[in-house]
């Protein structure tokens, strides 16, 4: 089985059971943020694919999904991966995003174009500090 397909399938698992810094248990009403590392295959179409993939599916999860909070993309060049930095309501909103039919068509897309180059990486977050500026003028 593929690194997508188990991500997929634990998402709502190993969200339950995220460490949490103050060793607390998460509650089911916590807002959940995650951070994932997709290592693409470094070629120019490879990676020019997973972005218009990621374009489309972001836009999906924007339109159906109102309780992810926030869901970025970007893209680190020297060692092309697409990092995500993902925030969802709480671990409901985590569980049904996992189970949406627009994720289950992304990963079979990745599968089927080998588009991965190695195990995806997910990182449970708990906040330390930080900021987000809109419009700084």
């Amino acid at each position: 089985m593929q690194p997508f397909t188990i991500l997929a399938a634990c998402f709502a698992a190993l969200a339950a059971a995220a460490p949490r810094a103050d060793n607390s248990d998460p509650s089911p009403v916590d807002p959940i943020s995650l951070a994932r590392v997709i290592s693409v295959v470094d070629k120019p179409e490879k990676v020019e694919r997973c972005t218009k993939l990621f374009i489309d599916y972001v836009e999906k999860v924007k339109q159906n999904e109102p309780d992810v909070l926030e869901y970025y993309v970007n893209f680190e060049h020297a060692s092309s991966k697409f990092v995500t930095y993902e925030e969802y309501k709480d671990v409901a909103a985590l569980d049904f995003h996992t189970k949406t039919s627009y994720l289950a068509e992304l990963l079979e897309v990745v599968k089927h174009e080998d588009l991965e180059d190695e195990p995806i990486r997910v990182y449970f977050l708990d906040d330390v500090t930080g900021f987000y500026r809109k419009g700084a003028d």
